[in-house]
Parts: structure tokens; sequence; C-alpha cells
């Protein structure tokens, strides 16, 4: 090979290196719009201070000190993402959320239509009933005009056992948590449902004739979370097609780091209520929402039961449950000498996590069994709050389709017990007639630090 070639080669592998990079961070570095207008402000208002500070006043230590603090401000609100996530006391069900989120997907599909040159392309996310619903769509219209709003296709559903191309992709379920991409070369020639005919038929009058489709996993650390369903053109995808779509694997990480932010600030909202709270029913309230309620977490409903310090029963203390959850259950107290699976993980101190908890087998081990059944409950988890090595109470979340509770869920919700155990173990060490006025002692206050930071570690890593 000549030099010329080698240096054509060379630039060629460059320019494709460049471009896969700057694909990679107008995903993964994408900024929604309530986050650069947060910064913007920051910025403006800094500015304005500097501009204030003139020279001769440079040895004012108050506006040296102000100025310090502004910058701080700004960045601390620059590497945390609480402001546009909306976490803030007293709000357990942040507002901007599923907003945020729209927006980090709508760019991840701009990208994507144009890195392919296809018809459309949509998204996929998992619902809270283990569904897979369509949360985005981009492309041009029959008419040429860009269409993005989702709302305007009727909604798609699929269940992970139906036969259709989306659910193929995570039907490999049964044996692995990551599901395989699925290729249709000529839709014309598929074997379909009335159905999906019908989907089809909408998507063609809507951006013109359908010719192939790719589904494709997106994966998060532990599993696929997601599907990208991308209809080509009429000519079909070409070789150039196939290769660009890499751009997927930043689409995964982009929402994972989203989800991985929502969990971070939850932890962080709570550290700051249990720093001022005093109220324990207030309190695992708020912690109940905030695992039912918002939408990057699987849970449809929770139970949080504490130790009762005269009777040593363990009582209900709240229940969180979405609209469509029935409240038809049996909320006695739950006694350590009881025989059902509460009282062995009262005894035991262990975290239990059950799947598929309609099988007889398992069902039985539940004091609400009608409850689970009619509600269509599929797995369940019961963590043990857990102070000194002592249990004084109980957090059990609820999912509507057979999650897997893996490692990264579970350090959350672990993390979470701990601060809410620490919690409760203060305000009843505080409001005991034996506790003096200046609540915990030194050697208590470092535990809970130390507790706390190590939580804080695990989530972040």
């Amino acid at each position: 090979m000549s030099h010329k070639e080698q240096e054509v080669q060379f630039n060629d592998a460059l320019h494709k290196s460049q471009a896969i990079d700057e694909t990679r961070t107008s995903i993964v570095g994408f900024k929604p719009k309530e986050e650069e207008q947060q910064e913007q402000e920051i910025k403006q208002e800094l500015q304005k201070q500097v501009e204030e500070l003139s020279l001769d006043l440079l040895e004012d230590e108050v506006r040296l000190k102000q100025l310090q603090s502004s910058i701080e401000f700004y960045n601390s609100r620059s590497q945390t993402r609480n402001s546009i996530i909306g976490l803030k006391l007293g709000s357990s069900n942040p507002p901007h959320i599923d907003k945020v989120k729209k927006d980090i997907i709508n760019h991840a599909l701009k990208i994507t239509y144009e890195k392919i040159e296809c018809k459309v392309v949509t998204l996929f996310l998992f619902s809270k009933d283990g569904l897979l619903e369509r949360a985005g769509l981009y492309g041009l219209n029959t008419d040429a005009n860009l269409v993005i709003d989702n709302d305007e296709l009727d909604s798609e559903i699929y269940g992970i056992n139906q036969k259709n191309i989306i659910s193929r992709v995570v039907k490999p379920f049964s044996e692995s948590k990551f599901g395989e991409l699925q290729f249709i070369s000529d839709i014309s020639k598929a074997e379909l449902s009335d159905r999906e005919k019908q989907r089809y038929e909408q998507y063609e009058q809507k951006f013109g004739i359908l010719t192939s489709e790719i589904a494709i996993p997106l994966n998060g650390r532990n599993k696929t979370y997601r599907v990208l369903r991308i209809f080509s053109k009429e000519k079909g995808f070409s070789k150039e097609d196939i290769l660009s779509l890499n751009v997927t694997g930043y689409i995964a990480t982009a929402l994972s780091n989203f989800r991985r932010d929502v969990q971070i600030e939850m932890f962080k909202y709570l550290s700051k209520v249990l720093m001022l709270a005093v109220d324990i029913k207030m309190v695992c309230k708020q912690v109940a929402e905030m695992l039912v309620l918002n939408p990057e977490t699987a849970f449809k409903a929770c139970i949080i039961r504490v130790k009762n310090n005269y009777d040593r029963n363990f009582h209900v203390e709240t229940f969180s449950r979405l609209d469509t959850v029935t409240d038809n259950r049996d909320d006695n107290p739950v006694k350590e000498t009881d025989k059902r699976l509460l009282s062995k993980v009262i005894q035991a101190k262990k975290l239990v996590v059950i799947q598929k908890i309609q099988e007889p087998e398992n069902l039985i081990k539940f004091r609400n069994q009608d409850w689970i059944c009619e509600n269509n409950f599929e797995s369940f988890g019961c963590f043990p709050l857990v102070v000194k090595d002592e249990i004084i109470g109980t957090l059990s979340p609820y999912t509507g389709y057979n999650y897997d509770f893996h490692p990264d869920i579970i350090d959350l919700v672990e993390s979470i017990t701990s601060l809410l155990a620490m919690f409760i173990y203060r305000v009843k060490k505080e409001n005991s007639s034996y506790m003096r006025e200046d609540s915990l002692n030194a050697k208590d206050a470092r535990w809970l630090s130390l507790t706390s930071y190590n939580s804080l570690s695990r989530i972040t890593q």
C-alpha cells in the first residue's frame, strides 16, 4: 500500500471516529431545555455580581464571600440535575421527570432519524405493568411535515409474550435478561395478526408505504429496558444504515444515565427530608410515594411497617399505591411469631425477593392472597429496616410484572431503607423519656453519618 493510500485510509478512519464521538456526545451529553435555562439563569446571576464588583471593592471580604458563594452555587447546580428533575422538599412525585425524559427521547430519535436516513423511528419503554408502550416517534409524513408528537398516532402497547416484532425483541428474557435484534426485510410478506395489520396501515396512512423494519433492544447494565423500532425508506436499509446502528447504544446510555440521576436525586432528596423531619408517619408516606409514584421505578404499591414500642408488633405506618391498585387488604399488626413470610423476614433480618408470587407455592406465604391476585402482582420484595442489629420495620414493594430486583435497584432501596431506619431510630430515641435534651450522643451521630455516606457511595458507583 502506498503512502498516499495509507494517508487516505487513516483520514477516513479518523473521520469515522470523530463522527462516532460527535454522535455519542450529542446524545449522551444532551441537556434538556429546563437544564439549559437553569444554568443560563445562574450564569447571568454570577455575571451580574462580577460586574458589580469594582476594583476598589476587591478587599471587601463580604462581597468576596458573596461572589465565592455564587460560584459554589453555580458549580453545584451544574454538576447535578436536581433542578430539572424537580426533587424538592414536600414533593414526592417530581413534576418534571416525564417532561425532561420526553425531551431526551425526542432528541435521541431525531439523531437516529438523521444518521440512518429512515422513514420513521419510534421508541418503546416498559410500563409498571411490564408492557412495552410507545413513548416517542420521529419522521416525515406524506406531506413532508415533521411528526414528533407521540399522540399523532393511536397508542401502541405490547405484551412480552406476543408474536409481534417488538415483543420478539424481549422474548429471550426466558433465557437471558437481554433482548435480541429483530428484522423484517419485507413487511408486505410478513405474517401479521389483524391488530398488527391495522397498526401498520395507520403508519402507512401517516408516513407512506413501509418496506422493512428493525427492532433493537436498548440495554442497561442489568437488562433490556427499551426497544427502538426503525422503519426504512422505500429502498430498504443500506449498508451504511446498518453500520450506523451503533447510535442505539448511545441512546441506551443516555436514558440509563437519566434513570440513575433520578435515583441519586431520590436519595439526596430523602437525606434532606430526614435531616429536618420529626414525623415518622409523614416521612414513611413520602418514602413509599417516592418509590411508587416515580415513573423511573417499577413499583405499583409499597407498604411500610414500623415496630411498636408497646406491643412489639409491626404496624402498617403507610400504604402507597397507584390509582389502579385496590386497598382491599388486611393490615392488622404482624407478630414476630407469625408463620407468614413477613415474620420470617423479621426474624432473619434479611432481604427477601419473590418472583411469580401468584404461583401456589409462593402465594400461600402471604396473608393478603386475594389482594395480590386481584391486582395481578407478580414480584415482591421485603426490605428490613435494621439499626444496630435491631429490626425496627420493613418496607415491601410490589410490581405488576415478573420483576427481577436486579442489583442496582436493590442497592437503591437498601440505601433508602438504611436512611429511613436511621430516621425512625433517631425520632424514637429523641421521644423516649430517658433521652437527654441534646438528642443523639456523639457516637450515634458519627455512626449515622458514616452509614449515610456509605449508602450514597453504593448507588453512585
